[in-house]
């Protein structure tokens, strides 16, 4: 499809395999290169700065345990630093009263 983007002249479509949803790229080609892209035969979606959500929906979608372990282990590193912190307050605060 073409486009009215100063930076852009055409943009390319197509579907994520994990949800199906639709994001586009929106760049400069030329007419040699844009030949060798097949047409993508849908309408847009109408969605306006969409790639990133669905992008991460994607990615949750395909490795929802590799990120939920991930979030885990941050929320014990984190739990961990504030109970380091709280030891070192705490003998701050013993170490003031000496």
């Amino acid at each position: 499809q073409t486009t009215d983007n100063y930076s852009a002249n055409s943009i390319m479509y197509f579907e994520l395999p994990c949800t199906n949803a639709q994001i586009s790229f929106h760049m400069k080609l030329d007419d040699k290169e844009f030949e060798k892209y097949p047409k993508y035969e849908k309408d847009w979606d109408g969605e306006v700065n969409s790639t990133i959500p669905k992008l991460e929906e994607c990615i949750l979608t395909v490795y929802q345990e590799e990120v939920f372990q991930l979030i885990l282990n941050k929320q014990k590193k984190d739990s961990k630093k504030a109970e380091k912190e709280n030891l070192i307050s705490v003998i701050n605060k013993q170490i003031k009263n000496v």
